[in-house]
């Protein structure tokens, strides 16, 4: 259940990085951000996190594997953005790092407990 809010809860931020880039696209355009690297990288990860629920609900045994990948990529992905793509990156990044890693961490400790393996081991599709 932990695992699934916490997809969920960043599909949602990330359906939210499309819609607030479409309403305040003039004011990101005039601090030089990519409008359309923003929506598509939020729309990418509206996406994946919807399949990863999908395959959540549906108790399918791949979605293990898919959600500790994604869990991975998403977060490289997160730190390349910071990192390279930002214009002013934050100033706190030892903080963020730390938490960063301890949720990664987190969810995969999760993803591979044998209580979360036995639930999605029982589906044959």
């Amino acid at each position: 259940m932990v695992i699934q809010v916490t997809i969920l809860v960043f599909t949602f931020l990330n359906a939210l990085r499309v819609f607030v880039a479409f309403e305040l696209q003039g004011v990101l355009e005039k601090y030089s951000a990519d409008v359309a690297y923003i929506v598509a990288s939020g729309a990418f990860w509206v996406v994946i996190g919807l399949v990863n629920s999908y395959l959540f609900f549906t108790k399918n045994r791949h979605t293990g594997r898919v959600t500790s990948a994604v869990s991975v990529f998403y977060f490289a992905w997160y730190w390349f953005d910071r990192v390279f793509i930002q214009s002013t990156p934050s100033v706190n990044h030892v903080f963020s790092l730390g938490v960063s890693i301890v949720g990664l961490v987190y969810i995969l400790l999760l993803i591979n407990s044998r209580q979360y393996r036995s639930v999605f081991s029982k589906e044959t599709g």
